[in-house]
């Protein structure tokens, strides 16, 4: 009696489903017209449609963060503004010539506050389009 051991029959087996799920490959890729390239072609295609909306995906989201980032930056810049115009407003009322400066400072703070809200008000409204 000859002792077979169990890795061994399972790679018997495993060879054997191996042969069958070729022969029904082969078979079938010949029944239909192009084949194998059929295959081939249906495979690069689906990769292809989920690279694209991969993509597509991230890039909303990247534009979102770029919009986000930039009006984080734009408030910054308005909050430093006011922060001069509120500086400039009391030498102004002190009496010092500082008109100009108060007029410059506020103009820049008020800009950059529409620059930021527009920059959020354009994310959430990138962000809306995507979830829906």
């Amino acid at each position: 009696m000859n002792h077979i051991s169990t890795a061994r029959r399972l790679g018997w087996t495993a060879s054997a489903l191996a042969r069958a799920a070729r022969s029904t490959l082969a078979t079938t890729a010949e029944l239909r017209p192009g084949g194998r390239f059929a295959q081939h072609r249906r495979l690069g295609a689906a990769i292809f449609a989920g690279a694209r909306s991969t993509l597509a995906s991230v890039s909303k989201a990247m534009h979102a963060l770029f919009l986000q980032t930039t009006g984080l930056f734009f408030f910054v810049f308005a909050v430093f503004g006011g922060a001069a115009a509120y500086r400039e407003y009391h030498a102004w009322s002190a009496g010092q010539p500082a008109g100009a400066k108060l007029a410059l400072a506020a103009t820049f703070s008020l800009v950059f506050a529409w620059f930021a809200l527009s920059s959020f008000w354009r994310a959430s409204k990138a962000q809306s389009v995507r979830k829906h």
